[in-house]
C-alpha cells in the first residue's frame, strides 16, 4: 500500500494528452485536459463502470499475485494498424515515421530504452518490462496482404475527436489490432491546457453507452508520432502514454489535486508535472505530522516524485519508466478482458501477419489507390469546380507496400486526351459539364482502382445571367428560377447522405418553398456547401447580396452542443478558389464572417424538425458585392458546418444581388401588403394590412426592371387590388410595388 496521504479519487476514461504546436528537443512535454466534469455528465455510468474496473482488479491480483511474473509465455505480441486520415499534406506522414514511432515505443515497453540509466537507483528498482512489442500487422481483415497503414483522404483530419466520425473512415476489429489514428488537428473541446496531442480510450465499458466497439484505439496527431519527418525533435513519448491508458492506467496524479492513481508503488503527485526536473523532486503530498515516521521523511525528500513516469505530463526526454505496480494493472487487463486477452494470443499473430515468420518474409500488397486535386481554396473533398479551358493537377495517393514498381491508368472522361500513364498528370478540360475520374494501379502482387464520380464540375467562362439584379426564390417547382431548375450545387460531405442542403416545399418567406439544410442528427463539423448559379456583376452598380434566413433553437440546456455555422464565399473563377465575405444581419451594423450562436437564431424554441411558421421568424443578412463590380462571372457559395446532432434545419429565402441604393431588405420584412397565392397561375389577390397608409399606386416590374403594369387605387379598392394573369408575360418572377406608410415596398410574386 502506499504510504502518502491519499485524496478523493478523480479519473479519465477519453484520456487526452495535449500540448503546444511549437515543439522543439527542450520542451516535448505533454499537457492533459482530461474533461471529466464534462464527460461524467454525458455518461453518468461512468464512474460506476471505472469503480468496478479497480474492484475487479484488486481482487485479481489478491488471488493471482504470484502468476504476475510468471505467466507469460514470450513477448506479447501487439499487432498494429495505423490509419493516416489526410488531406494530402505533411500529416500524411511517411511509413519511415511511422516505423520510427513503433521503434520508440517497444523500448519504452521493454524497459531497454536508452535514457533509463538516468534513473535512480530506487525507481529502477520498481521500474518494469512491460514485456510488450508491437508490430505493424501484414494480414487486413479480409485475409489481404497489407504493409499495415491504411490512408484516407478527408478533411475529418482536421479537428478529430470521436464525435467528428473520423474513425469510422478507417477501422479495423479491436479483438485482432491496436487502431492508431494519426490525425492532423485535434478538437481542443473547451480543453484548457493547450492544443490535444493524442487521446486514448480505456479497455472497460460501462452503462451500454460508450461505443468502445468502433472508437477503441489511440489518435494522435501527425507532429507527435514517431521521431523523424514533422515528429523531428521529440522523442515519442506520446504514443507510449496513451498506450498506458489503453491498457488501463491513468495518470499517475490521478485526476486530482494529490489523487490516487490506483497504483501501490507509484508516489502521489499533487498534481501533472511539467518540463524536467532534478531528482528528487520533493513529494509535497506526503503531510509529515510528529507521528512520521523516518521513512515517511525518506519518501518525501529522498525518493521524491515520480516525475520520470510514462503516465505524468513531463518533456518527452524526461520520462523513462513504468512501474512494476502499473506492469500489473495491464496484465489485468490482458488476462481478463477478452478483446485485449486475444490480441496477443499466438492464434492472432498469424491471422494479422505479425508471428515472426510473416514479419521476417513479409509479403507483398497490391496497390490501394487513391488521388485527389488540391489547387486553389476550392476545398471541397468531394468535387472540383473550374472553367473550361483550364487544368486540374491530379495527386496520387496509391499506398500499400512501396510504390517504386506500380503503374498507372487514368481514366478521365470529357479531358483533353481521355487517358494517362502519368502517375500524376496534369488534366486540361474545355467542355462544360460534370465527369467521372477513375486511376487504377497495378503491380506485380495486383490492380486496385479508385473512382470519384462527378468528381470534376467544368463551368463556361460567361455567366448564367447577366441582368441588371438577380433574385431567387428558392422555390422548388420547375421553370421558376435557377434554383427550381436545379442549376444551383449542392454539396453534402457528411456520413449521412441524407443530410444536408435540399429543396422543400414548405416553411418559405412569404412563400411555399425555400433552400433548407438539414444538419439535424450529423456529427461535428461535418460541412455542407450550396453553390449559386454565375452572375455577371459588370451590370449591377454597386451590388449587394441580400438574404433571407430563419432557423430556431433546439434546446436551451447548456451542456447540450448547439454551434451550427454559416459563412458566405465568392467565387470568381467558377469555384476554383473562394474569398470569405463578411455578413450584416438586420438591424446590426458589424459585419460578421459567420452565422452562428444567437445571430443565427431567429425564432423561439423548438425542439426538432424547425419549419418557419410565419414572417416574424425570419431574418436577413446583407453581404457587400462592390469589390466583385468588374467581374463578369460571379457564384455564391453558402457553406454550412454542424455543431453536432442537436442543432435545428436552417432556412435560406429570398436570394437576390441588386443595387444597394435600391435595397428592399429593411422594407421586405415590415407590415404592408400581402398577395395570394403566391405562386399563382391565375387570379392574384393583394390585400393591405390593417392601420396602413397606401399610396395611390401599384406598380408591376418584371427582373429587367420594366414597368408592366400600374393599377391604381382609390377608396372602393383600399382593401385589395386584383391582378389578372392575363398582364403578366411568360411564368417567372415579378416585382410588385406600392407604397405604404409613406415608404416603399416591393414583394416578390411568382406566375406560373
Amino acid at each position: 500500500m502506499k504510504h502518502f496521504l491519499i485524496s478523493t479519487l478523480g479519473l479519465l476514461v477519453g484520456v487526452l494528452a495535449t500540448g503546444t504546436m511549437n515543439l522543439n528537443a527542450q520542451h516535448q512535454h505533454h499537457t492533459c485536459g482530461s474533461h471529466l466534469s464534462d464527460y461524467a455528465k454525458q455518461h453518468p455510468d461512468f464512474w460506476d463502470g471505472y469503480v468496478k474496473f479497480m474492484e475487479d482488479f484488486k481482487e485479481f491480483k489478491s488471488l493471482n499475485l504470484n502468476q504476475f511474473e510468471t505467466a507469460e509465455n514470450g513477448k506479447r505480441i501487439i499487432p498494429v494498424v495505423v490509419h493516416v486520415i489526410h488531406e494530402g499534406g505533411s500529416e500524411n506522414i511517411s511509413k519511415a515515421q511511422i516505423l520510427s514511432q513503433l521503434a520508440s515505443v517497444n523500448l519504452d515497453f521493454t524497459y531497454t530504452n536508452a535514457d533509463k540509466v538516468v534513473i535512480p537507483p530506487y525507481f529502477d528498482s520498481i521500474a518494469a518490462d512491460a514485456n510488450i512489442e508491437f508490430r505493424l500487422a501484414t494480414k487486413a481483415p479480409n485475409g489481404a496482404c497489407t504493409d499495415g497503414i491504411n490512408r484516407v483522404y478527408s478533411y475529418k483530419t482536421n479537428t478529430a475527436r470521436d464525435y467528428t466520425g473520423f474513425k469510422a473512415l478507417s477501422y479495423w476489429d479491436r479483438a485482432k489490432y491496436l487502431n492508431i489514428w494519426v490525425v492532423n488537428t485535434i478538437d481542443n473541446d473547451g480543453n484548457p491546457f493547450g492544443n490535444i496531442l493524442g487521446y486514448a480510450q480505456f479497455p472497460y465499458s460501462f452503462g451500454g453507452q460508450n461505443p468502445v466497439t468502433t472508437t477503441d484505439g489511440i489518435a494522435m496527431i501527425h507532429n507527435r508520432t514517431g521521431k523523424t519527418g514533422t515528429a523531428a525533435g521529440t522523442a515519442g513519448r506520446t504514443m507510449t502514454h496513451e498506450v498506458g491508458h489503453w491498457l488501463g492506467l491513468i495518470h499517475i496524479w490521478g485526476d486530482d489535486d494529490c489523487g490516487n492513481d490506483q497504483v501501490d508503488d507509484t508516489p502521489f503527485s499533487r498534481q501533472p508535472n511539467f518540463g524536467c526536473y532534478n531528482f528528487p523532486k520533493e513529494a509535497t503530498c506526503l503531510e509529515l505530522t510528529s507521528n512520521s515516521t523516518a521513512a515517511d521523511t525518506i519518501a518525501r525528500f529522498q525518493i521524491g516524485e515520480m516525475f520520470n513516469n510514462y503516465m505524468d505530463y513531463t518533456d518527452d526526454d524526461c520520462m523513462n519508466m513504468f512501474s512494476k505496480g502499473q506492469k500489473q494493472v495491464m496484465d489485468f487487463v490482458f488476462n481478463t478482458i477478452s478483446f485485449r486477452t486475444n490480441l496477443i494470443t499466438a492464434q492472432n499473430a498469424l491471422v494479422t501477419g505479425t508471428d515472426d515468420a510473416s514479419q521476417a518474409s513479409p509479403c507483398a500488397p497490391a496497390p490501394i489507390a487513391d488521388f485527389w486535386s488540391k489547387q486553389g481554396t476550392n476545398n471541397f473533398e468531394s468535387l472540383k469546380m473550374i472553367c473550361a479551358g483550364s487544368s486540374l493537377n491530379m495527386k496520387n495517393g496509391t499506398h500499400n507496400g512501396s510504390t517504386a514498381g506500380n503503374s498507372y491508368t487514368w481514366d478521365l472522361p470529357g479531358a483533353v486526351g481521355t487517358t494517362s500513364s502519368d502517375p500524376e498528370p496534369l488534366v486540361q478540360y474545355d467542355v462544360p459539364g460534370r465527369y467521372d475520374v477513375k486511376l487504377t494501379a497495378t503491380n506485380a502482387s495486383g490492380t486496385g482502382s479508385k473512382t470519384r464520380e462527378g468528381y470534376v464540375m467544368v463551368s463556361s467562362q460567361q455567366a448564367m445571367d447577366n441582368n441588371y439584379r438577380y433574385y431567387d426564390a428558392m422555390e422548388a417547382g420547375p421553370g421558376y428560377s435557377f434554383f427550381a431548375d436545379d442549376k444551383w450545387v449542392m454539396i453534402n460531405e457528411g456520413a449521412n447522405q441524407t443530410k444536408g442542403w435540399e429543396k422543400v416545399n414548405f416553411g418559405g418567406y412569404k412563400s411555399y418553398g425555400a433552400a433548407r439544410c438539414n444538419a439535424t442528427g450529423t456529427l461535428r463539423y461535418e460541412r455542407f456547401f450550396m453553390v449559386s448559379p454565375s452572375y455577371d456583376l459588370t451590370t449591377v452598380d454597386n451590388p449587394l447580396l441580400e438574404v433571407k434566413y430563419a432557423y430556431s433553437q433546439s434546446t436551451n440546456q447548456p451542456f447540450i452542443e448547439q454551434n451550427d455555422e454559416l459563412r458566405v464565399y465568392v467565387s470568381t473563377n467558377c469555384g476554383e478558389s473562394w474569398q470569405l465575405r463578411g455578413m450584416k444581419v438586420r438591424n446590426q451594423g458589424t459585419s460578421i464572417t459567420s452565422l452562428a450562436g444567437t445571430n443565427l437564431i431567429t425564432a423561439g424554441l423548438y425542439a426538432q424538425n424547425f419549419i418557419p411558421g410565419s414572417p416574424d421568424e425570419w431574418s436577413y443578412f446583407t453581404v457587400d458585392l462592390n469589390n466583385f463590380t468588374s467581374r463578369d462571372n460571379v457564384r455564391i457559395m453558402f457553406h454550412y458546418t454542424s455543431g453536432g446532432p442537436f442543432g435545428n434545419p436552417l432556412y435560406i429565402d429570398d436570394f437576390t444581388i441588386s443595387d444597394a441604393t435600391t435595397s428592399i431588405a429593411e422594407q421586405a420584412l415590415e407590415p404592408g401588403f400581402k398577395m395570394f397565392p403566391n405562386p399563382s397561375s391565375g387570379q392574384v389577390q393583394i390585400q393591405f394590412d390593417e392601420s396602413t397608409v397606401v399610396g395611390n399606386e401599384i406598380e408591376v416590374y418584371d427582373l429587367a426592371g420594366r414597368r408592366i403594369h400600374l393599377a391604381h387605387v382609390t377608396s372602393s379598392s383600399e382593401a385589395g387590388v386584383t391582378l389578372n394573369r392575363s398582364i403578366f408575360g411568360e411564368s417567372g418572377m415579378y416585382l410588385v410595388k406600392a407604397i405604404v406608410n409613406g415608404q416603399a415596398q416591393v414583394r416578390r410574386l411568382m406566375i406560373h
